[in-house]
């Protein structure tokens, strides 16, 4: 957990977007780990489809097995 926790924090910090992952749980399966957290977004960013591709793209590389649920928080204060 603690290192898909600290690439994907990473693999976000450089998409220059304002993002912050947190609250990452592993969900292990018989033949995926469903990785389950929250995003926080700025507030008026309208593209979260991409943004979801470009993550789950980023977790297989951790682990082919990764499937991906995301929960997007907005930050009204930045």
């Amino acid at each position: 957990t603690d290192e898909a926790h600290a690439r994907l924090s990473e693999f976000l910090r450089g998409l220059d977007g304002g993002f912050m992952l947190h609250d990452l749980r592993m969900v292990p399966g018989e033949n995926r780990t469903n990785l389950v957290f929250d995003v926080v977004i700025p507030a008026g960013y309208t593209e979260t489809k991409a943004l979801t591709e470009k993550i789950c793209a980023a977790a297989k590389e951790i682990d082919p097995r990764n499937e991906c649920v995301i929960h997007y928080d907005i930050d009204y204060y930045h």
